[in-house]
């Protein structure tokens, strides 16, 4: 049997189970149902491929022709799909494509009804154009979407879709070049394989971004096939086909051998590949590593801040950034830091509930992935869940931001970071969201040490005020109460001074004693705040008028910066409590 027509079997085997494995995943966006309507029909184009060419029977060929007809429309139908600018945006089929499949599809039929198996034999041309010509309109579609890209980074990752499907196309093409069929056939069954396989990679991740990632991965999996496939062939060629037994045992102790060393040279490869071909990621996830490491270093939570802002405006992928951290008493998130694009002060707890709550649970909120949940439902529905999702990006878009990491500790949300490259919609990919967050687990850590360490600096300053308050208090009370009550005593013999003295004397006299005890009175008090200062504070309650609570806090209101633009009106009654 033919080596193409293996390679032929083996595409189709691949593909239909390419396509089981997109249609079996939860919640299928339009791109991923089309993708797999595309995988279904090369796998049935790869299968009727083999089929014909290994027995070579004219209704073969009718069964392989008839997927091949649709392939070019329902490429074009995904693609527009997967490189949509909007969720619910629709790209019609160019009318010359439309026409020309279903008058191939109504000759088809014709040629099956009355058995006209020459028929399929001279339209074959036809077939050839329609489908090369339909995919080289879909060529020209990425192509042209890459051009309306605004983002230099984003034209990059998309040349890497137009170079496979272009790579694609022309591997296909070159079946019918006289000389290469052979090898042509086998190139292109792999390389279509390949490229279906990137492709739901690509969409599983629900991130055009993630192409980098997959390509890698792609690159550093077939250096290894190449590498491990070439060392066996070189040990059986050295060991030769009449030494069986010392090839098997040869290959145990190679086996074992390659287990060992497999991890290694993977790793050692990724790092090479992302060197080499995916400098940003690299050159992020070095600096990201270094930031984790000062992280775990700092003590104080203003340092801690300080470092991640600067940290992370060095990396050049982030342009507008705040964190948030959660106040004493838990009713707000305040703004500790912030770099970019102006953000809210503070974001009430119980206003945005459930933004916390979600971002608590989940720990990353992207915007994009927000869009694709919302994209998922149903327009038509208006269910809690929707109105939820319709909050969520409501909130993302106040804070200015695209991706938000939570700083969990110990189930609790004790603040957030938000993330944003007003450059690039999509601007991080799932693995530098991956690193983001390791950072933002570390920062929560660092920032629960802060505070334990304020907690026990706090405690043993309490203790050291308590103790020399009270070797303050036996220092002064002492002498202090002599000094009172000698004052007293004075104040007792008032009568005693003479009546020749004047009434200047005994106004002096009276002036004296009461600025004795006046201050004696005053520096006890300040002994006794001291002393309350050493113990916890119980509060000063007394009865308020609302009025004026609630005119001072407009008053502060209005001074802030953000409050330029704002009036604030009251209206309050005479009759509030």
């Amino acid at each position: 049997m033919a080596v193409h027509a293996l390679s032929a079997l083996l595409a189709g085997i691949v593909t239909l189970a390419l396509g089981f494995s997109v249609m079996l995943r939860e919640h299928r966006t339009r791109a991923q149902s089309r993708l797999a309507t595309l995988s279904y029909l090369l796998a049935a184009w790869h299968i009727g491929s083999f089929l014909h060419l290994s027995l070579n029977l004219p209704l073969l060929k009718w069964f392989a022709t008839l997927p091949a007809v649709a392939i070019p429309a329902v490429a074009l139908s995904f693609f527009a799909a997967f490189l949509a600018k909007h969720p619910y945006s629709v790209e019609r089929l160019p009318r010359p494509l439309l026409i020309s499949t279903l008058v191939l599809y109504a000759a088809l039929a014709v040629a099956l009804i009355f058995r006209l198996d020459h028929l399929v034999s001279y339209f074959s041309a036809w077939v050839t154009a329609h489908v090369f010509g339909g995919l080289a309109y879909v060529v020209w579609f990425i192509a042209r979407r890459r051009k309306e890209s605004e983002s230099q980074v984003e034209r990059t990752r998309l040349l890497y879709i137009l170079v496979g499907a272009a790579a694609c196309v022309a591997f296909s093409f070159a079946d019918f070049i006289p000389g290469l069929q052979t090898g042509g056939r086998v190139l292109s069954n792999v390389f279509v394989v390949i490229y279906i396989y990137f492709l739901v990679q690509a969409l599983s991740r629900y991130r055009l971004l993630d192409i980098n990632d997959i390509i890698g991965r792609i690159i550093v999996t077939t250096v290894l096939v190449a590498t491990l496939t070439a060392f066996y062939v070189l040990l059986l060629v050295w060991i030769g086909k009449d030494q069986l037994g010392i090839f098997f045992f040869t290959t145990l102790v190679a086996s074992f051998v390659v287990l060992l060393l497999l991890d290694p040279l993977r790793h050692a490869l990724e790092e090479a590949v992302n060197r080499v071909i995916f400098r940003q990621t690299s050159e992020l996830r070095r600096r990201l590593e270094r930031l984790k490491w000062d992280l775990a270093s700092v003590i104080e939570m203003k340092e801690a801040v300080s470092l991640l802002l600067a940290r992370l405006e060095a990396t050049d992928r982030v342009t507008d950034c705040g964190i948030y951290l959660i106040d004493s008493d838990g009713s707000a998130y305040e703004l500790r830091g912030s770099f970019g694009a102006p953000k809210p002060a503070r974001i009430d707890t119980v206003r945005y509930r459930a933004f916390l709550e979600r971002l608590r649970r989940d720990g990353v909120l992207t915007l994009e992935g927000l869009e694709r949940e919302l994209a998922a439902r149903t327009v038509a529905t208006r269910d809690a869940e929707r109105e939820q999702l319709e909050g969520l990006l409501e909130t993302l878009g106040s804070l200015t931001t695209s991706l938000c990491l939570g700083l969990i500790a110990e189930e609790m949300l004790v603040g957030f970071i938000c993330l944003r490259d007003e450059r690039l919609r999509e601007a991080y990919s799932s693995d530098e969201i991956d690193l983001f967050r390791q950072v933002a687990v570390q920062a929560a850590v660092t920032l629960e040490n802060s505070k334990l360490t304020e907690r026990i600096k706090e405690r043993e300053r309490l203790a050291a005020i308590g103790e020399m308050a009270a070797g303050l208090a036996h220092e002064i009370r002492n002498p202090l109460g002599a000094i009172k009550g000698a004052a007293q005593i004075l104040a007792s013999h008032k009568g005693r001074v003479s009546q020749d003295d004047g009434p200047t004397a005994h106004s002096t006299y009276d002036e004296g004693l009461r600025i004795i005890v006046d201050e004696v009175n005053r520096l006890n008090n300040v002994v006794s705040q001291f002393l309350d200062y050493a113990r916890p504070y119980k509060g000063d309650q007394r009865l308020l008028d609302i009025r004026e609570v609630l005119k001072g806090t407009a008053l502060l209101l209005k001074a802030e910066p953000l409050a330029a633009n704002v009036t604030i009106e009251m209206d309050l009654t005479q009759e509030l409590p």
